[in-house]
């Protein structure tokens, strides 16, 4: 397997995802993540992704972030998926916020 061609590679990926991560997968195999997400993408192995979430791009914005004390527990948020979906919250309570952002890390692929 070549650094340029990842189709073994793939394979394997197939057969544990259900079992680890696709970090950890790169990371046992000493595979570099990004440089195989980006093959993946070209040849269209990304299909699971697509049909999970369909935005693989987000731009997000956190406006009027609350201080850390305890009183501080909302903020406003406005986040625009590649797809046009938008999430707009004049209030969203911070930690559901963390939340909803680890759940769909994995999905983007964010580090």
């Amino acid at each position: 397997m070549t650094a340029k061609d990842f189709t073994e590679f793939q394979t394997l990926v197939e057969q544990f995802q259900v079992e680890m991560s696709l970090k950890d997968i790169c990371t046992q195999e000493n595979i570099d993540y990004r440089s195989y997400i980006s093959w993946r993408k070209r040849m269209g192995y990304s299909k699971s992704r697509k049909t999970a979430a369909p935005a693989t791009m987000v731009e997000l914005e956190v406006t009027d972030l609350p201080s850390t004390t305890a009183s501080a527990g909302t903020t406003k948020v406005h986040i625009e998926f590649e797809n046009g979906l938008v999430l707009d919250r004049d209030v969203m309570e911070v930690e559901r916020l963390i939340e909803f952002l680890d759940k769909i890390k994995p999905v983007l692929c964010l580090s």
